[in-house]
């Protein structure tokens, strides 16, 4: 079967921006293409029932995330069990899920898309509307596994992204998704002249109007923390980061090696001046604690303050981050500020558990499920409150928490100065996209709380990101050293804090009343 000229132009436009958007995903500055790649997809929806539209967009999500997470089959061969051909079904069936986010977007396009068209609009106007809602509904409330949202991607261009501490993650996913339809209707719209190019021009507008916000907001937050500064509002933090190989950590053989490679780094940061914090990253304090039903913290069944002031035995506080066995509600994760002379000063838990790390999703309904994944530790959630150091308040999460946006605005909104994400980025095996993708993420905490943000990792890299998102200095990837910085303490609640989800919930009241309009005609005729 042969495909004609303008089948195979549709072929390969479809696969492009299938290609585009996960390459929008990877490291770099490929973020751009997702101000055009959704379009052609869009295109491929013409004249087809909503069926085929869910099958085109699940193929085109597949190969999207395909080329976005091309990192990750070495993950599942650590983490699952059975042959290597099982061990591929297992990814392809993940990418294949994350496809599906797609699918639904598009089924959703193209269901709207009917009921408007009934109502008397063009099918290219139609499709426009209705993927309006479509793309930033899915962005918001998908249950994804690796929870990057659109607003991850334009990160190569700061301004833009500069609206997070108004509208949320879903603000920048509300302007892809305008830039999207105003390039597909001025392709294939019927219009002449200025006409056919308005849409285009519309969604120019708006990425001007959202440019100059980013551009003032951004000198407006430098003003705000230089007069922090000016005013010696900061906190003097240091990261130490050995970059100890995965098959040395967490082995039980190592521990005292560890230790001491991390106490060396800890006295190395000190000889430089007095610190009001040292934090080591996840997974680096390899000795765990027992947490009783009436609090009291122990390790090995002596109390947590005794061996903690033998492993940490500087002048200064140390947050440090390990696995607890707590009482009546299993294994968590645990953030513990250490103090020399008063010891346990504050802890704080992982709110959100990894997915396929440390729980698998709908794993109490199946079982069976973790005995495919018999090397995961089954961690549970806990609860999180600011920290005092001194007079500074600190927000500290853990790892995943830093993927989703509610910790790090709850923690804001509780009075947080500074935010602090010890995590571990080993467990993936990559050295080169997925500690890159994950750090995009975390970014994007830092824009929404309009708060520093400093990131701790064992292998990196560990950073210093500022409160317009820009990377103020780093450990790069299995780096050795020290890192210090003095970090301003910022206050206030940006409106994105307040506001939350409201965008993707509009876009969900938005898409119901397509639905409405779409219906007052009556049934489709056959």
């Amino acid at each position: 079967m042969r495909l004609s000229p303008r089948a195979l132009g549709a072929a390969l436009l479809f696969a492009g921006g299938a290609f585009a958007t996960g390459a929008a995903f990877l490291p770099g500055r490929f973020g751009f293409a997702l101000l055009l790649s959704l379009a052609p997809l869009v295109a491929c929806l013409r004249g087809v029932r909503p069926l085929r539209a869910f099958l085109l967009g699940w193929l085109f999500g597949t190969l999207a995330w395909g080329v976005g997470l091309y990192w990750f089959p070495p993950v599942v061969a650590e983490y699952s069990a059975g042959l290597p051909g099982l061990r591929w079904i297992f990814f392809l069936g993940i990418i294949a899920y994350l496809g599906l986010e797609v699918a639904l977007a598009a089924w959703l396009i193209r269901f709207l898309a009917d009921g408007l068209a009934r109502a008397g609009l063009s099918e290219a106007a139609a499709l426009a509307a209705a993927s309006l809602p479509a793309w930033v509904c899915v962005d918001g409330y998908f249950p994804p596994l690796f929870p990057a949202p659109i607003a991850t991607t334009q990160l190569f261009h700061l301004p833009l992204v500069q609206s997070l501490d108004l509208f949320g993650a879903a603000g920048v996913a509300w302007i892809i998704a305008v830039t999207n339809a105003g390039i597909f209707l001025s392709v294939v719209g019927r219009g002449r002249g200025l006409r056919r190019w308005a849409p285009l021009a519309a969604a120019a507008g708006l990425l001007a109007l959202n440019e100059g916000y980013g551009i003032l907001r951004m000198r407006a937050v430098d003003a705000g923390v230089a007069r922090r500064v000016e005013e010696g509002r900061t906190l003097s933090i240091a990261l130490v980061q050995a970059s100890i190989p995965f098959s040395r950590r967490r082995t039980g053989q190592f521990v005292e090696a560890n230790l001491t490679a991390y106490r060396a780094l800890s006295e190395e940061a000190l000889e430089a001046g007095p610190l009001d914090l040292i934090v080591w990253p996840q997974n680096t304090y390899e000795r765990r604690l027992r947490v009783s039903a009436e609090g009291r913290v122990t390790i090995h069944g002596e109390d947590a303050a005794a061996v903690l002031g033998r492993d940490l035995p500087y002048p200064a506080r140390s947050l440090v981050t390990t696995l607890a066995q707590v009482e009546g509600s299993g294994q968590r994760y645990a953030s513990v500020l250490f103090g020399p002379e008063r010891g346990i000063e504050g802890v704080s838990y992982k709110r959100s558990p990894t997915p396929l790390s440390e729980y698998f999703p709908m794993g109490s309904v199946f079982p069976f499920l973790y005995r495919l994944t018999p090397r995961m530790n089954r961690i549970q959630p806990g609860p999180q409150e600011p920290i005092r150091v001194g007079d500074a308040r600190v927000g500290v999460y853990i790892c995943y928490d830093g993927m989703k946006p509610g910790s790090a605005r709850d923690l804001a909104r509780s009075g947080a100065q500074v935010l602090i994400n010890p995590s571990s980025d080993q467990w993936s095996r990559d050295r080169s996209v997925q500690p890159l993708q994950a750090f995009a993420v975390t970014r994007l905490r830092a824009i929404e709380t309009r708060r520093y943000l400093i990131r701790s990792t064992p292998n990196g890299m560990s950073s210093v990101v500022d409160a317009v998102g820009r990377l103020v200095d780093e450990i790069p990837i299995d780096g050795k050293g020290v890192l210090r910085a003095n970090v301003p303490l910022l206050d206030g609640a940006p409106v994105a804090g307040a506001l939350g989800p409201a965008l993707y919930r509009l876009a969900l009241l938005l898409a119901a009343a397509l639905f409405v309009a779409g219906r007052r005609r009556g049934p489709l005729k056959s």
